[in-house]
């Protein structure tokens, strides 16, 4: 799982809590959970990942939703 607005780790650490996998980013070098600095809307991690889990800054609500690799995922798991 990719988390790419990971703040503080609260959504971070309920996923791992549950032995879940969990790349941890977030555009803010203040955000305590990330492993690193990247902008979600311009960056894709090299590690695989399943889906995406986040709460994004609501100002970016709609960029987030509607970036490529998010569409694709929503596709993907369509009709189950």
């Amino acid at each position: 799982m990719w988390e790419p607005a990971c703040g503080h780790g609260a959504i971070t650490k309920t996923l791992m809590a549950d032995h879940h996998p969990v790349i941890s980013t977030d555009l803010s070098s203040r955000a305590k959970a990330a492993a690193g600095c990247y902008d979600f809307l311009a960056w894709t991690p090299t590690t695989k990942y399943d889906c995406i889990v986040t709460n994004p800054p609501f100002k970016l609500k709609r960029q987030f939703v509607t970036r490529p690799c998010v569409r694709r995922a929503t596709k993907r798991g369509a009709g189950r």
